[in-house]
């Protein structure tokens, strides 16, 4: 057997390491070290997750949600590349499990703002798509509609990947921006944002949404 072939092919359609066997596992681990990271680090924050289901101030769900959108996004650029991320994308995989690891402490201790982290690149495409969407919405209405719009962009660079004029690294940094702002000023208010901070935020969205489409007819320049 071509383990070389079927390895990433397993990984790709979205078996991880437990639904292999050892052998298996260490080699895919050797012929592919960023996404072995990657997922090692997901496959640990998923059972950090189911450990503390009932302590996580009612967001198991959308941490779950969370945490697969994460690994998602991990075999799409994996598709996309052949079998392989690079090591940009290791490391923006890597920033958002760290983000994740940070809200599920945070939410254990009770000191986070719900849903903190927009979802991951590859979640349900709104606030509303599970049982943790409403309450977040409910409690954080101004947080709700930024990252909820952050999620539809995010979903739009991807549907368009290839037909974004060379664009599309950029067009995600752009968005991830936006998102890592959005954190940083909930973490400075405790939880919230202010009127301002989402009038903002919303602007920012809505040059980024320009920009995609301006990239995606070929008139940025």
């Amino acid at each position: 057997m071509d383990t070389k072939r079927v390895l990433p092919l397993m990984l790709t359609v979205g078996i991880t390491f437990g639904a292999v066997s050892p052998s298996f596992a260490g080699q895919f681990q050797q012929n592919h070290p960023r996404r072995a990271e990657v997922l090692r680090r997901d496959r640990n924050l998923g059972g950090a997750i189911n450990r503390d289901r009932g302590q996580l101030g009612g967001n198991y769900n959308g941490l779950k949600t969370e945490q697969r959108g994460i690994r998602q996004q991990e075999q799409a650029d994996a598709r996309a590349n052949g079998g392989f991320i690079t090591s940009q994308q290791k490391q923006q995989l890597n920033g958002e499990e760290n983000t994740l690891r940070s809200q599920v402490s945070q939410d254990y201790t009770g000191q986070g703002g719900a849903l903190g982290t927009g979802y991951g690149r590859g979640g349900n495409g709104g606030w509303g798509g599970h049982a943790g969407g409403g309450n977040f919405a409910q409690n954080h209405p101004r947080r709700a509609e930024v990252l909820g719009r952050d999620n539809n962009l995010n979903n739009s660079i991807n549907q368009d990947r290839g037909q974004l004029g060379g664009n599309y690294s950029a067009l995600k940094t752009d968005d991830r921006s936006i998102r890592q702002q959005e954190q940083a000023d909930s973490r400075a208010n405790g939880g919230y944002i202010t009127q301002q901070q989402k009038q903002q935020l919303n602007g920012e969205e809505n040059q980024l949404r320009q920009q995609i489409g301006q990239d995606y007819s070929g008139n940025r320049y």
